[in-house]
């Protein structure tokens, strides 16, 4: 993947992330919006700085084409990712809601669980509709002639 198709990549996860996390928080716990929607940007921004170097180092352990990437390899990227990810954001969470670690920690699990099967449908769909918005010469090494040129539209 080119730059700006990993840049591409973290903000569409981010952003579909955050409005789904946000709605199913309202949906589902005591926290008002201001709270949920503080704690979720937050997390967020952390998320997209984060998805973005977890994926280049990711891409350097299992290189070659994404799509081709099997069930084990996606999984083991679910995992690792939201594992870290969740090391990362607990303190944020606690801090935002005013709460101790271990209701932050609990609270955060259950949206990283959530989060676990978005990671995988995200990544899995976007790898299936990738073909379509990039040039032919892209979809497989992704870079296009050697230049990581990316030809959205």
């Amino acid at each position: 993947m080119s730059t700006l198709e990993r840049m591409v990549h973290a903000f569409l996860y981010e952003f579909l992330a955050l409005v789904l996390t946000i709605i199913g928080l309202l949906l589902f716990t005591q926290y008002g919006p201001g709270a949920v929607f503080g704690s979720m940007l937050a997390i967020s921004l952390v998320a997209l700085v984060y998805n973005f170097y977890f994926n280049i180092l990711f891409d350097r352990w299992f290189p070659g084409p994404r799509a081709q990437r099997g069930l084990w390899v996606r999984v083991l990227y679910t995992c690792l990712f939201d594992v870290c990810l969740l090391a990362l954001t607990t303190p944020m969470v606690a801090m935002i809601l005013n709460v101790g670690l271990l209701e932050a920690l609990l609270l955060d699990v259950w949206v990283t669980l959530f989060v676990m099967g978005y990671t995988f449908a995200f990544n899995v769909a976007y790898d299936a509709l990738r073909p379509m918005w990039l040039s032919e010469t892209d979809t497989g090494t992704g870079t296009a002639a050697g230049r990581g040129e990316v030809a959205y539209g």
